[in-house]
């Protein structure tokens, strides 16, 4: 009788132990595939947040357009950002999609002001908040700490002079922005 328990007990635990390692099993190869997914998926947000750079860009050098054409051609690359992240919103962090969407509404005024020195300030800004849009993106993404691996792993010591001073401002915890802004007012 003794022996008949033990060998249920042996066969439910069996049991117990097989369905969590089948479990265990499945959902690794699921997150994987998401995984995936969610990468190609930021790396497309990456590309798109490239494109919009490029979009200010030329929206700036065309002097021809008036501020309300200005504004239209940067409200479309608003929505068309907007559908993008609407459509990726279960693969897309939301505060990254938060991030992303108030960086590129907070440049949409610089087309509606002539003041210059309220133009840079306004360009810092956006500036800055797509850096800190990327680089969240690098984190969510785990970019970051593969960056990071590689760089150990590698022991790559890149050296330059232009690396030298970007190294010494961040030392005096001096924003990269503030930096190039900086040399730009030394020129």
């Amino acid at each position: 009788m003794l022996e008949t328990l033990v060998g249920l007990v042996g066969l439910l635990a069996g049991l117990v132990i097989s369905e969590y390692f089948r479990r265990r099993s499945r959902i690794e190869g699921y997150a994987q595939e998401i995984f995936i997914k969610r990468l190609n998926v930021y790396e497309e947000l990456f590309k798109r947040i490239h494109a919009t750079r490029k979009i200010e860009a030329e929206i700036e050098r065309e002097h021809e357009l008036t501020a309300e054409e200005k504004v239209d051609i940067w409200s479309t690359a608003i929505i068309s950002m907007a559908n993008f992240l609407d459509e990726n919103e279960l693969y897309i962090e939301e505060e990254i999609t938060a991030q992303t969407m108030l960086a590129l509404i907070g440049l949409h005024s610089i087309f509606e002001t002539n003041d210059s020195d309220e133009q840079e300030k306004i360009k810092r800004k956006y500036s800055q908040d797509i850096s800190e849009t990327i680089s969240m993106i690098k984190s969510e993404t785990g970019l970051s700490k593969i960056e990071r691996h590689y760089k150990r792993l590698t022991n790559a010591k890149h050296n330059s002079d232009y690396l030298h001073m970007i190294r010494k401002l961040r030392k005096k915890a001096v924003p990269l922005k503030k930096a190039t802004t900086f040399y730009k007012a030394k020129r």
